[in-house]
């Protein structure tokens, strides 16, 4: 079984080892990279925060590159999911609360802290979102209903990946993948607009999309509806498990 791989690197290369690994025949074709920024250290300084919150891994590694103060890994740090929660962990910091793998289940748990009183955020130490340049709204749009003082931190960009006609009609046309895995809305979109640019978006009508959430399937345009297929759970674990209800065995 042909699958292509749409992730950014490095995550892209271990999910194709892994895949090969069960026997399948994996094509890596990233369709964004991670460009890390250099925000002002001032802004996540340790004194001034009442907590993080992050929703995505390559934050934390991106603010890696430019170096955690030391004081700032004790600070609470609320991650949206396993991977991230382990990506903090593995950071240092040491009070890692992890959410469900998804932005508006973090921001009810949050919402519940301060509730609880386990979390105040003020407007002079506010819970600081270590962010992308690219977001989706649903994680600040249910603090902002909550009245909870957020500062954004950008961190990374995702740049676009651009690869010539040919690579494309030899990715897809000639020999179209049995499955594409789809980590990201970001990445679906720029999948189509860039298959539609070299060949007849009917030759993939025998494909099936994998997607990591319903967000992502939503990218999907709608003639490839019945071919789309969604993780039980925001994790790669869960997405690889869609082999399993496909009937091929992981």
């Amino acid at each position: 079984m042909r699958v292509l791989v749409t992730r950014p690197e490095p995550g892209a290369t271990r999910t194709a080892e892994r895949l090969r690994a069960s026997g399948f025949d994996p094509v890596v074709m990233p369709l964004t990279r991670i460009a890390n920024l250099s925000p002002d250290k001032a802004d996540l300084s340790a004194g001034l925060v009442g907590a993080y919150a992050v929703t995505s891994a390559n934050a934390i590694r991106a603010w890696q590159s430019q170096g955690i103060d030391p004081d700032c890994l004790d600070v609470p740090l609320y991650a949206v999911g396993a991977r991230t929660g382990a990506a903090a962990t593995e950071a240092g910091f040491s009070n890692v609360r992890t959410g469900a793998g998804d932005g508006g289940d973090l921001a009810r748990k949050i919402l519940g802290d301060i509730e609880s009183g386990v979390l105040t955020p003020a407007e002079d130490a506010p819970l600081v979102y270590v962010a992308g340049r690219l977001r989706h709204g649903d994680f600040e749009s249910q603090l902002a209903r909550g009245n909870v003082a957020v500062k954004v931190v950008e961190t990374y960009e995702i740049a676009e990946i651009s690869y010539p006609t040919d690579f494309i009609i030899g990715t897809l046309k000639s020999n179209p993948p049995d499955v594409i895995l789809f980590y990201s809305a970001v990445a679906a979109e720029r999948f189509f607009e860039i298959a539609n640019t070299a060949i007849d978006l009917n030759i993939l009508k025998q494909s099936r999309f994998f997607c990591m959430s319903e967000n992502v399937a939503d990218a999907v345009p709608v003639e490839f509806e019945e071919k789309t297929v969604i993780a039980a759970a925001p994790d790669e674990n869960r997405l690889m498990a869609l082999f399993d209800e496909s009937g091929n065995l992981f």
